[in-house]
């Protein structure tokens, strides 16, 4: 797994190795595990609160140097682990790296720190200190399995890093009662981290079902090309501020292919068109089926002669190589309508519109061209199509008749 979507910016391959949950997991599903281990900060702050007031009432308590070091050493590691947390945060909601091998570094050393407090308590002798020491990473331990859930490997090292030094000072105090808790806690570790695991596929397979539904419900089965539904997401999720153009595009040609060859045909080739057409795609485009044969392109378009580049090139694309169905080569043709927005202040929906009009006139004429919208119909009439399209149209016609 590489260290971006799940693990963020990690570098580090035992930061990518702790966050790896699997190779066979979408993208937004990572995403969204990883935000579940930074955690709200609800939990932090409660997590944070119950170490450090634990840690300063035990140094004072116990009245040890060692003691009142790891109290400061809980404050400002909370402090920074604060400041790590918020950035980690603010860089998963909008998708931008994150300094995770930092995060993940402060994690475990919040785990240690508990750890060698708990040690530090034990080996000081006094046991009412030692029980509320032990009972607090007790509570601390349970939740870290919860948290770090969307990391089981995670979870896995910090309840390591946070036992081990209690279960030695245990195995060291001379007390024969505490082997039972040195001998306790690792099948601790385990139970817990069996819980992570747990949690964690619950959670991946709750997350993949979901992002598989949503993907159905946004794109069209046939094409893997968004459908109607997921159009207008894609156009509402685009960035403002861009001059946008819409190309209309329907083959020429089709129904002949479905009525002689079937709809198993039709369907096959439907899946072709769609996929020389993505090889037209620029970043930025938003692309889909939205019906039978027809395919929607809209994406920013700086001129009608812009619009009308874009819209020869799909023609190229669609008509410009005979497909092969079965063991027969087929041939068909594509028109297109083009519209923009911003001259005239049209609306998305009326340059839609617009584009839909421009390819009537497109299908009404000779076909296997361009129209784009609101030029005159004198000029759109008299303009030579280049030579690669009027073979284009010459042999679509041929094949037509």
């Amino acid at each position: 797994m590489d260290g971006v979507g799940y693990g963020g910016s990690a570098r580090l391959r035992a930061t990518r190795w702790l966050l790896d949950i699997g190779r066979d997991i979408p993208a937004p599903v990572r995403a969204r595990l990883l935000a579940n281990v930074y955690g709200s900060l609800t939990i932090y702050v409660g997590a944070v609160f119950n170490t450090i007031l634990i840690a300063a009432i035990l140094a004072a308590r116990i009245d040890t140097p060692l003691l009142y070091i790891w109290a400061g050493f809980e404050i400002l590691l909370a402090a920074v682990r604060l400041q790590v947390l918020l950035v980690c945060r603010r860089a998963s909601e909008k998708g931008a790296p994150a300094p995770v091998d930092l995060y993940v570094i402060l994690s475990l050393l919040w785990g240690a720190g508990i750890g060698l407090g708990t040690f530090a308590v034990v080996m000081s002798g006094d046991w009412v200190a030692a029980t509320i020491a032990g009972m607090s990473m007790a509570a601390m331990l349970g939740g870290l399995s919860f948290r770090y859930f969307g990391a089981p490997r995670l979870a896995c090292a910090m309840l390591i890093v946070s036992t081990l030094p209690g279960a030695i000072a245990c195995g060291l105090s001379g007390e024969p009662i505490l082997l039972v808790a040195a001998l306790q806690m690792p099948l601790y570790v385990v139970i817990m981290t069996r819980a992570a695991w747990w949690m964690n596929g619950t959670m991946v397979a709750a997350l993949c079902a979901e992002h598989e539904n949503g993907h159905r419900a946004r794109h069209d089965a046939l094409t893997g090309l968004l459908n109607r539904t997921g159009l207008a997401d894609a156009i509402a999720a685009a960035p403002a501020g861009l001059r946008l153009g819409c190309l209309f595009l329907d083959l020429d040609g089709f129904k002949r292919v479905n009525d002689t060859m079937g709809h198993a045909a039709g369907d096959d080739l439907l899946a072709m068109v769609a996929a020389r057409l993505r090889d037209t795609m620029k970043t930025g485009d938003i692309f889909a089926r939205i019906g039978g044969d027809e395919f929607l392109l809209v994406a920013p378009m700086a001129s009608a002669a812009h619009a009308r580049d874009r819209g020869e090139a799909m023609i190229a694309a669609v008509a410009g190589l005979p497909y092969v169905i079965g063991s027969q080569g087929v041939l068909i043709g594509a028109s297109v309508g083009a519209a923009l927005q911003g001259d005239k202040a049209r609306s998305l929906e009326a340059m839609i519109a617009a584009a839909d009009e421009a390819l009537y006139r497109a299908k009404s004429g000779e076909r296997c061209c361009c129209v784009v919208a609101d030029e005159a119909d004198d000029e759109e009439a008299g303009r030579p199509l280049p030579p690669q399209l009027s073979d284009l149209r010459t042999a679509a016609h041929a094949a037509h008749r």
